[in-house]
């Protein structure tokens, strides 16, 4: 663990000194443009302050967010870590963290595809479902590479899979991905999220992939339709993001952990 989070040093800020650092450094972020005076006044106070402190959560949310500005996206990301780790408002570090895994990601030409030959990939377990499940990728008995995910079916929880999209050229037309559950059958919902916010889910509902029984599934993006019943088309080059759901937990027949394997997954 760096310096950094050495905890609180022997002689701890005053809380008024401390909210007042703290102003002082976003002031010099956000109106003298002065990234780096308000990372130096950032890590101090991180440094002198105790975990619990919110102020040192505000801290290390701004510095996380300073470095991610400004491309220095690994040092944000074991700034953003420790803020998972010890802040009361996780949620937003793991906003952040997602963020920069999809700047990382994100499908940028078409077509593209993955057969989990290798580690990279475009396929991101969220970071809200962190607790829900993960994924790895393992060869399998014929030898092939299949990117497991491994989740667990709670009443009325889903998991999700998540692929981001960042203006990609020419723009996609569907998707198309090999599917098969371990233990039990397991339902999957597909959703598009459009540069607007809007959801758009396959017509003909939930996607079952059936135990030890590898599946191909193609969805054209053209056949989505809204979430709330409006009437619109989708403009396929607005997609933003992407989200398989594990829905089983809805279905009220089963629970437990267990897996599902893909392979082959391709955004055309």
């Amino acid at each position: 663990m760096l310096a950094l989070f050495a905890g609180p040093a022997s002689a701890q800020q005053l809380p008024v000194q401390a909210w007042q650092d703290l102003h002082r450094a976003r002031l010099a972020e956000a109106i003298d443009h002065d990234v780096d005076r308000a990372e130096r006044i950032y890590r101090r106070l991180i440094q002198s302050l105790a975990a619990e402190d919110p102020i040192r959560e505000e801290a290390l949310y701004s510095l996380g967010s300073a470095l991610y500005s400004t491309g220095r996206n690994a040092e944000a990301v074991e700034v953003l870590l420790e803020g998972n780790r010890t802040a009361q408002r996780r949620s937003r570090f793991q906003d952040l963290l997602q963020l920069i895994e999809l700047d990382q990601t994100s499908v940028r030409r078409i077509p593209a595809r993955w057969d989990f030959g290798r580690d990279a990939h475009g396929l991101l377990h969220p970071w809200g479902y962190q607790e829900k499940g993960s994924l790895r990728i393992s060869a399998q008995p014929d030898g092939n590479s299949v990117l497991v995910w491994s989740t667990r079916v709670a009443v009325s929880e889903d998991d999700q899979l998540l692929i981001g999209f960042d203006n990609p050229q020419p723009a996609p037309a569907g998707i198309r991905f090999d599917v098969a559950a371990t233990v039990f059958d397991a339902w999957l919902e597909v959703v598009v999220h459009d540069d607007l916010g809007r959801a758009w889910t396959w017509p003909e509902g939930r996607l079952r992939a059936r135990t030890n029984l590898l599946l191909t599934f193609d969805l054209a993006f053209s056949g989505f339709v809204l979430a709330d019943g409006s009437r619109d088309s989708l403009d396929t080059s607005t997609i933003d993001r992407l989200v398989i759901r594990d829905v089983s937990a809805f279905q009220g027949k089963y629970a437990g952990d267990h897996d599902i394997l893909l392979d082959d997954v391709e955004i055309y």
